[in-house]
């Protein structure tokens, strides 16, 4: 099992600021919560508790992690959702207001700081080893994976949004809104929180305020609190014994992101990220401990007076070297939806409530996360929301079970659909008709020669007999017989594919079927039906 040290996560709300810095002083001191431990889901807007959401942990988390923070930083990941992407920055001093903007930007350092205190780097649940497949991370406050997401990611009702369910399930778009979050936390100045110098995005002291807003703009996280030492090392995430500090209890939030940025943890004896040299607000200098004086706090956080805690930049040269070096295809690959059987035909005589098995593939590559929604109550389905690899990853698909509550099916039965969404993904979204009978369903209609059932009688269909008689699968209709078995047509026994209706389905009934579609004479029965026929089906 791996054990990651789990920081808090984004508060849900400003009423709840101070009980979720209570938490995380809690959560600093405490082993990572386990799967079962949400008491403080409900005080967070989730009354029914945490997500079930599935999430990938990649085996290559070290580089797929950073290159993904980096291109975060630049907004480069998903600028045309407007909940992922960062927005302009305001720049300039008070008296600018909020009217200059900058261009969107992070540094990178920060996002990947902010992840290690949160997570440890983990989107999947401790006990998920890299490269599997398991439970997203959720901390008893229902935050979720390598940002740790609690804004937002509130469950009323037992069904994430499209959103939600990227979040959990994407390392991608959960690194993306915990950026977009951070953002959004640097523009609330200087309407309702203090500044830092001129708020110049690429220096990364910058960030203070916005990083203690980050975790909850509350007394916790003063430097001043009493609850740490008064005179205390910078914070380090690099091994004990670099002469820094490493008791998490000992810091406010901000310390932690900004001293693990400039210390950053070693895997393998190799640093995540390169050192960044960093200076927080020296209390010593009137210039930081006049703005950062206990009775500047109150005035700023219940009445919005916050230009008393207006503080410089602690040094002007302090930028982070990362580039978005990749593009978005190279970080996140191309995945592409699919889901089988295309249909399903259900009915409810012998069977309550009749079930099928719907399977959702990736057939492009990388991490393909995905929502699935039933349109009629009566429809139910297994799971909301899931993930499937491509080739790449080890081209893992997930199946769920689409079930029938009969007791609210229609008298006369119905049709319905299970929807699958995903935000980045090709063949999204794709629909799957279910249509439900309360007796067996009729004799379904077919073409003779259309052996998959899907679009009526072709070459193709020769293609898949000779494919399907050595052995090679044939993806086909919901309904459709198998090559070789045993079936009615219009009244009479046939053998499904057994184009000249010999008596067997065989290498010659592919090779028939190619002579029938370009008019050669074939050597039919002479009751054999025609190919291209409609035909009614029906099992003995």
């Amino acid at each position: 099992m791996r054990r990651r040290s789990l920081a808090k996560s984004v508060p849900g709300g400003i009423a709840l600021l101070l009980l979720v810095a209570a938490a995380y002083a809690l959560s600093l001191m405490q082993p990572p919560p386990q799967a079962d431990a949400h008491d403080l889901c409900g005080a967070t807007g989730s009354p029914f508790g945490p997500f079930d959401l599935q999430a990938y942990e990649h085996g290559d988390y070290k580089n797929a992690y950073a290159r993904t923070m980096d291109l975060a930083g630049f907004n480069g990941l998903f600028p045309e959702l407007p909940s992922f992407a960062l927005p302009p920055l305001e720049t300039a001093g008070r008296d600018a207001a909020s009217a200059q903007t900058a261009p969107p930007y992070i540094p990178p350092v920060i996002l990947k700081a902010i992840g290690w205190i949160e997570s440890g780097w983990a989107q999947a649940d401790y006990s998920v080893p890299y490269g599997g497949i398991g439970g997203v991370l959720a901390s008893h406050d229902c935050g979720y994976g390598i940002m740790q997401i609690t804004s937002g990611m509130q469950n009323v009702s037992g069904v994430p949004s499209l959103d939600q369910a990227m979040i959990g399930g994407h390392y991608a778009f959960n690194i993306a809104r915990g950026a977009r979050i951070l953002a959004d936390k640097w523009n609330m100045a200087p309407e309702w929180r203090p500044i830092v110098g001129n708020r110049e995005a690429n220096l990364i002291e910058n960030w203070y305020y916005a990083l203690w807003g980050y975790n909850g703009f509350a007394f916790k996280n003063h430097p001043l609190n009493a609850d740490y030492q008064g005179a205390r090392p910078p914070f380090s995430c690099a091994p004990d014994g670099d002469g820094f500090g490493h008791d998490r209890s000992q810091y406010p939030y901000q310390e932690l992101i900004l001293g693990c940025a400039g210390r950053p943890p070693l895997r393998s004896g190799t640093a995540l990220w390169p050192a960044q040299e960093l200076h927080l607000p020296d209390l010593s200098d009137a210039a930081f401990a006049q703005p950062l004086r206990l009775e500047n706090w109150s005035p700023c956080s219940h009445d919005l007076q916050c230009a008393p805690m207006d503080i410089p930049t602690p040094n002007t040269n302090h930028t982070d070297p990362a580039l978005a070096s990749a593009t978005r295809t190279q970080v996140l690959g191309a995945p592409a939806l699919a889901v089988s059987p295309p249909a399903l035909t259900l009915s409810t005589d012998g069977a309550q409530n009749p079930s099928a098995t719907l399977t959702i593939t990736n057939s492009g590559s990388s991490l393909l996360a995905w929502r699935a929604t039933a349109s009629a109550p009566w429809l139910r389905v297994s799971r909301f929301q899931g993930i499937a690899l491509g080739a790449d990853l080890g081209a893992t698909a997930m199946e769920m079970t689409v079930s029938v509550d009969a007791a609210a099916l229609p008298a006369d039965g119905g049709t319905a659909a299970v929807t699958f969404e995903s935000l980045y993904a090709a063949g999204a979204p794709a629909a799957v008709q279910v249509t439900v009978y309360r007796a067996p369903p009729p004799p379904p209609s077919a073409v003779w020669g259309d052996v998959d059932c899907l679009d009526g009688v072709n070459i193709g269909d020769a293609q898949k007999t000779a494919r399907a008689l050595i052995g090679l699968p044939l993806e086909a209709g919901p309904s459709c017989p198998r090559i070789g078995e045993q079936i009615m047509v219009d009244g009479t026994p046939r053998l499904w594919g057994d184009m000249d209706c010999g008596g067997a389905a065989n290498i010659g009934d592919a090779q028939k079927l190619a002579r029938l579609l370009i008019g050669l004479a074939a050597g039919q029965a002479a009751d054999c039906p025609a190919a291209g026929s409609a035909v009614e089906l029906a099992r003995p």
